[in-house]
Formats: structure tokens, C-alpha cells, sequence
């Protein structure tokens, strides 16, 4: 019984995430903006898996007028004197500043992954718990079930990220949604330390209707960024969203792998069953 306990307790971790994710999304909805001018910004020592990070120091006025200091890590490098717009939160150690990218980010994250492991999860402690606790015969059933539930849960998740795909590439005819082009500013470094090698994730600069924009691409590459080199980025003017063309073949070969395997785990399914 313990360990069924144990199992529903991890799975539900993600719920607990995603509840105070909400929280604090409703709170930045709420809270005002700042301007925060950056007095500071030195590079962070390097560590094992990560390079880059820059410790940045603002400036601004609390709600009672007064000069106050706020210091954050960031991927990429900040002039100092430029001045920034974020989202002002009250929180027990004072205030913090949030860029405003993380509210949208947090609106456009989905929380069906997080959704799937809970369910998934909860269902395989189910099944283990009530293996150990049942005859020969219905643990082959048990068996089989568990099988069958990883195969459509394999499938369902490659559909989805199918659709994902399908969705963004419709996005791109959409008459409010332009074609810009973004030139590679800065990147992030990963390091696998069990096949000792490096990804990239580089970090776009571009200019819309005067306006400038970042984006850091959400899928990596194994080749090192050329600082510099131009890139073809796609903006909704709806909401100031920027995306690749490329996350659509991403999300296409990956739900394409997704299926492939969980049609498999249906298969060896279907056969363990008829030998």
C-alpha cells in the first residue's frame, strides 16, 4: 500500500506546479509595470552544463517613490542604462521584478503533458499494485491493459503534437501574422555529460514596426551559432508572438516517432495475446 501511496504522490507533483504556475499568472495579470534601468550587469562564473549567464542589477521606484534594487540572472547580456518594462510583485523578501514575456509564455504553455503524467502515472501504480495482489490469470489482463494504456498514450501524444503543427502552420497564412527576419544575438550552451557533447540554443534579435524583439528558438542544434547570421522568424501581431517555421517539422517528426512506437507497444499487444 505504501508504495501505491508513493507512486499517486509523484504523479500529483505536477498538479501542485501547475496550480501555483495559475497563481502566480493571476498575480502578474494584477500587479503594475516599472520601468527598471539596468545599473549592473556582470557575467556569472561559469559552471558544468551552462555558460553565458549574466547577473543583472536594475533600478527602479517602489510605490511609495523610493529607489529600489533588484538583481536577476539572464541568458543574455544587458546594456547598462537601458531601461526595461516589467511586472512589479510584492512577495515576502519585498518586491520582484517579472518580464512581462513570462506572463505570455505562461499563457501559452500547455498543461496537457503535465495532465498525461498524472493520469498516466496514477494508472500504472494502479496496475502494479493490483498485479502484486491478484491471481495468474488477472495479471496477464493487468498486463495486457498497461501495454495497451503506454500505446494509445504514445499515440494520443504524437496526434497532439501532430495538431500542434498543423495549428502553427495555418497560423503562418494568417493575414496578421508577417514574415521578419531575426539575426542571432546570442545562445545558450547545454553540455551532455553522458555523451560529451554540446546543443545550442540560440537567441534572435528583430525589429518590427520599430520595436525590438528577442527570441530564444525552443528546440536546439548541435552546430555552435554564428553571432551574426540572419534568420527567417514569423511574428503574430495579435499578440506579439514570434515562432520558427521549423518547431512545425519538430513537432511533426516528433509526433511521428510518438506513434510509430506506441503502434508498436499495440502490436507486441496484440501478439503476446494471440501466442
Amino acid at each position: 500500500m505504501f508504495e501505491l501511496i508513493f507512486i499517486l504522490v509523484i504523479a500529483f507533483i505536477p498538479m501542485l506546479w501547475l496550480r501555483n504556475a495559475s497563481k502566480f499568472t493571476k498575480e502578474m495579470e494584477k500587479a503594475p509595470i516599472v520601468d527598471a534601468t539596468v545599473v549592473k550587469c556582470e557575467v556569472v562564473p561559469r559552471d558544468e552544463d551552462y555558460y553565458k549567464h549574466y547577473l543583472v542589477t536594475y533600478e527602479y521606484y517602489d510605490p511609495y517613490g523610493m529607489v529600489q534594487y533588484y538583481a536577476d540572472r539572464s541568458e543574455k547580456e544587458m546594456r547598462v542604462g537601458k531601461v526595461y518594462k516589467r511586472f512589479l510583485i510584492r512577495n515576502r523578501q519585498g518586491y520582484m521584478l517579472v518580464d512581462p514575456k513570462a506572463l505570455k509564455e505562461n499563457k501559452e504553455a500547455s498543461s496537457w503533458p503535465l495532465y498525461l503524467w498524472t493520469i498516466g502515472i496514477s494508472a500504472v501504480g494502479i496496475l502494479i499494485y493490483m498485479m502484486k495482489h491478484s491471481s495468474e490469470k488477472t495479471e496477464f489482463v493487468i498486463k495486457v491493459g498497461l501495454f495497451m494504456l503506454i500505446g494509445i498514450a504514445m499515440i494520443l501524444g504524437g496526434l497532439f503534437s501532430i495538431k500542434r503543427a498543423v495549428d502553427k502552420r495555418r497560423l503562418i497564412r494568417h493575414p496578421q501574422v508577417r514574415k521578419i527576419e531575426g539575426t542571432i544575438v546570442d545562445y545558450t550552451e547545454q553540455r551532455n555529460r553522458e555523451e560529451n557533447s554540446r546543443i545550442y540554443f540560440p537567441i534572435y534579435e528583430c525589429i518590427y514596426n520599430g520595436r525590438v524583439y528577442e527570441y530564444k528558438r525552443s528546440y536546439s542544434m548541435s552546430k555552435e551559432p554564428t553571432l551574426g547570421e540572419k534568420g527567417t522568424l514569423y511574428i503574430d501581431t495579435r499578440n506579439d508572438m514570434i515562432f520558427e517555421k521549423g518547431e512545425v517539422k519538430t513537432n511533426i517528426f516528433m509526433g511521428i516517432v510518438f506513434i510509430c512506437f506506441g503502434l508498436l507497444a499495440l502490436v507486441a499487444t496484440i501478439m503476446g495475446i494471440i501466442m
